[in-house]
């Protein structure tokens, strides 16, 4: 959900570009199950992005996950087990999460210095 909100929210969204996403969402919930790269919306939306503007929305989506995770300490809960596994999902996944935003970025960084 947070990355549909990124995407939702870019700045200065013209008439235009509201209609290119709403057409974008539109097609993507459309190959949803046919396409498997079409699992997570918003990463579909990255091959309609330039390097630049890809780098700026994976930064910030970076940044929501560390501020999930800080959350996630700070609510951490020993109550019961079920409560406990479903942090631990939690974890599980923001950490993989951050791996992959951070390998990603770094690889958009290189490309950006080679077009130098």
């Amino acid at each position: 959900m947070m990355w549909q909100f990124i995407c939702c929210c870019l700045a200065a969204q013209t008439s235009y570009e509201r209609t290119q996403f709403l057409n974008r969402l539109q097609e993507a919930l459309e190959a949803r199950g046919s396409d498997p790269l079409a699992q997570d919306i918003g990463l579909d939306f990255l091959r309609y992005l330039t390097k630049d503007e890809a780098l700026t929305v994976l930064v910030e989506r970076r940044e929501l996950v560390r501020s999930l995770q800080e959350q996630l300490v700070l609510h951490q809960s020993d109550d019961d087990l079920i409560t406990q596994i479903m942090q631990d999902h939690l974890q599980t996944v923001l950490n993989a999460e951050m791996q992959w935003l951070n390998r990603t970025i770094m690889l958009l960084h290189s490309a950006q210095c080679e077009e130098i």
